[in-house]
């Protein structure tokens, strides 16, 4: 009875051994699992980063190879022009009618006795035609030749007007720059624009008798902005081929 007894406590005994062996085992899988989870997490991480890593030393080592052949290649032609610094808008008033309007006559009368070419500088001043060579032309280009020649004339007033105020700068005598030197840079700007207004009309003259003459008689009433014959051109003729259809109906 005794043995009994004592066969069925240690079976029970087992038992209890063998399911807490089951939980252990069972434990143990689970965190070897959870390690090799972690482990492989871990090291996916490392490859990803040292990925990114190599792709971003490649990308700056590109960069680097591109801007030391940016000095020998020139400039990007798909780079924006860079713009100038703007202008104080009291100027760009005032330069914008030079350009566009031209000088009126009694401003370029007063600007050219006030700044005449200095006597030993005669350069400035426009150079003739040799004789010989002006018996070559024809009225034409006699013509076209004198009106670049007056251009140039404007020109050399300008750079007078500036080299005036240039010496003021270079002897030191800034002790009233207001009157000594700004009215040589203001008038000189005159005097540059004025030569480039007269290059825009000149431009304007070799064109009219390529057009019609409705065309022409607009084109000749129209003031220039960024374009030779004003942006609004096109419609000014579209406008006059209306009101001339209008007339003749």
């Amino acid at each position: 009875m005794k043995v009994k007894n004592k066969n069925t406590k240690r079976e029970k005994i087992k038992k209890k051994l063998e399911k807490l062996l089951e939980v252990f085992s069972s434990s143990s899988s689970s965190e070897s699992e959870s390690d090799t989870s972690a482990s492989l997490s871990r090291k996916r991480r490392r490859i990803i980063s040292e990925s990114d890593s190599d792709c971003d030393e490649e990308e700056n080592t590109t960069q680097t190879k591109h801007s030391e052949y940016a000095h020998i290649l020139g400039v990007n032609p798909e780079r924006e022009n860079p713009k100038g610094t703007p202008i104080n808008k009291e100027i760009v008033l005032r330069w914008t009618s030079y350009l566009t309007e031209g000088l009126n006559n009694d401003t370029k009368q007063e600007l050219k006795k006030k700044w005449a070419v200095p006597e030993d500088f005669p350069i400035l001043n426009a150079p003739k035609i040799n004789p010989e060579i002006q018996l070559l032309l024809n009225s034409t280009e006699i013509t076209r030749d004198s009106i670049f020649s007056h251009i140039q004339n404007e020109i050399g007033l300008g750079l007078s007007a500036m080299g005036t105020a240039l010496n003021k700068i270079l002897d030191n005598d800034l002790s009233n720059i207001k009157d000594d030197v700004l009215p040589g840079l203001i008038d000189s700007a005159k005097l540059f624009a004025q030569a480039h207004f007269l290059l825009t009309q000149h431009r304007k003259h070799q064109i009219y008798p390529t057009l019609n003459t409705p065309m022409q008689k607009v084109a000749r009433e129209c003031h220039s902005d960024s374009v030779l014959f004003g942006k609004d051109f096109a419609e000014k003729c579209k406008s006059a081929t209306v009101i001339k259809s209008l007339i003749w109906s």
